[in-house]
């Protein structure tokens, strides 16, 4: 039987100010400028889920 897996995004995880500033400050704190980026790009998609988490009708 096959295991059956699910795609694993940073963003759905990272709901809350402190959670994002925490994942931006270790992506700073390894100074490599990809991860930083990326870091950068998680946290924008992440601010943006939240956004429309809480955007009523």
């Amino acid at each position: 039987m096959a295991l059956k897996t699910t795609a694993f995004d940073a963003a759905d995880v990272l709901d809350s100010p402190e959670a994002q500033f925490e994942f931006l400050r270790l992506a700073y704190e390894e100074g490599d400028a990809e991860r930083i980026d990326e870091s950068i790009e998680i946290v924008t998609r992440a601010r943006a889920l939240v956004a429309a988490k809480n955007c009523k009708p």
